[in-house]
């Protein structure tokens, strides 16, 4: 059996959160993001340094980049990566593919980008693998890898941001929890884009019951690839919550400047009025006057201990009246 943590390396444009550090496997150079003419070529330059207390086994192959539901980024091999917009053919040379990597040591890496002389107008996507076979004692072995994101510009092409809702799924209803809304959006275009999603809940008339958004995705879809996006939706009137009666569920994929990508609507019937879950109860605020109070007692009741204490301290060592006769 083997446990493999996988460390996702990418920046900006695709992603905003670098981890390998925190994990141990350090890579720098951990994004390519270059434009390039048909008929150039790129080197890339990666150190991979080892942060662990023991030796590494590291390869480093070309792959494509896929993504999952979630966002994060996948290595695909050359039979999963179908995509018209890959660039794994493009990684032509790795000139350090195996090396091993002791603790505190580093590796430089060089990969070589060639560009198609007969390469069209686009954006092109592939990664570079960075990983380390299963190390450890016992049965379960432990491999480490980041994934290096390399994404080619070709001059001459209009980036097209399109995308489609292809699934729209309500929850069961129940009172006094959540209603759970899932929407998955696939990007129908040519460039990769952050989006955010809005579900709104209203009735036949118009009115609007619940409206909710989710923060723009962390990391950008790559064209062919979807994304999840999961709500738990709250009445915004708990008094009133959902009468029974029929209702609109309407689902839209927003790019970051407000354009709308999609909007797709889902119904849902409420058979007996529905109660949203009630409100979490504030934590009470603290009265610091009474907490400066409290302090300001306790050391006066200090002092006159300490008064007492010390008063029967002089007393005791006070000398006796009379002398010797």
């Amino acid at each position: 059996m083997v446990l493999a943590i996988l460390v996702f390396l990418a920046a900006w444009p695709l992603a905003t959160a670098s981890t390998a550090m925190a994990a141990g496997l350090g890579v720098t150079g951990s994004i390519l993001d270059v434009t390039m003419p048909p008929g150039t070529n790129h080197v890339h330059t990666m150190t991979v340094s080892n942060g662990f207390t023991y030796a590494l086994d590291m390869q480093v192959e070309a792959r494509g980049l896929g993504q999952e539901l979630d966002g994060s980024y996948v290595p695909l091999t050359s039979g999963e990566d179908p995509s018209p917009y890959s660039a794994l053919t493009y990684i032509t040379r790795i000139d350090k593919a195996a090396f091993r990597l002791e603790p505190g040591s580093e590796q430089v890496v060089k990969a070589t980008i060639d560009c198609p002389s007969d390469a069209t107008p686009g954006t092109r996507y592939a990664c570079i693998y960075i990983h380390s076979a299963a190390s450890g004692e016992g049965p379960v072995g432990v491999s480490v890898a980041a994934i290096v994101p390399v994404v080619i510009g070709i001059p001459g092409a209009t980036r097209v941001q399109i995308g489609d809702i292809t699934g729209l799924a309500v929850g069961e209803l129940k009172s006094r929890e959540p209603i759970g809304i899932s929407t998955t959006f696939k990007n129908m275009g040519t460039y990769h884009y952050k989006v955010k999603n809005q579900v709104t809940i209203k009735d036949g008339a118009g009115e609007v019951f619940s409206d909710a958004s989710t923060e723009l995705t962390a990391s950008s879809i790559i064209p062919t690839f979807s994304r999840l996006f999961s709500m738990s939706c709250i009445p915004s009137d708990p008094g009133k919550g959902l009468p029974p009666g029929e209702y609109l569920v309407v689902s839209k994929v927003i790019l970051e400047d407000g354009t709308v990508l999609d909007v797709e609507t889902a119904g849902l019937t409420v058979p007996e009025w529905y109660k949203p879950p009630a409100p979490e109860k504030e934590p009470r605020e603290i009265d610091w006057v009474l907490v400066v109070i409290g302090i300001l007692a306790g050391l006066v009741l200090l002092i006159i201990i300490m008064y007492f204490i010390l008063r029967r301290l002089r007393k005791s060592r006070m000398p006796l009246d009379g002398g010797v006769g």
